[in-house]
């Protein structure tokens, strides 16, 4: 979580977040971190609650599924 920032979540989900409560959910072998990010507003504000967030080292070596992993991941979480 050590690069995450609220500016970012501003940006990318909505500009109304004003913070976040990060609770870890798993940590993988991959080596990766499974976060649910639970998002706060001011007073008055609505919008998205939480969101899982994924985080994986980079460039780890024997990884079986390769660049299906994070694919397979979020397909399995919300499935189309």
């Amino acid at each position: 979580m050590q690069t995450l920032s609220i500016d970012l979540l501003q940006q990318v989900v909505d500009p109304e977040i004003e913070g976040f409560t990060p609770a870890l959910l798993k940590t993988g072998a991959s080596p990766s971190t499974v976060y649910r990010l639970t998002l706060h507003y001011g007073p008055g504000r609505q919008g998205i609650r939480s969101l899982i967030l994924k985080s994986v080292a980079p460039d780890w070596p024997g990884d079986a599924h390769g660049a299906d992993r994070e694919y397979l991941f979020y397909s399995t979480l919300h499935p189309s």
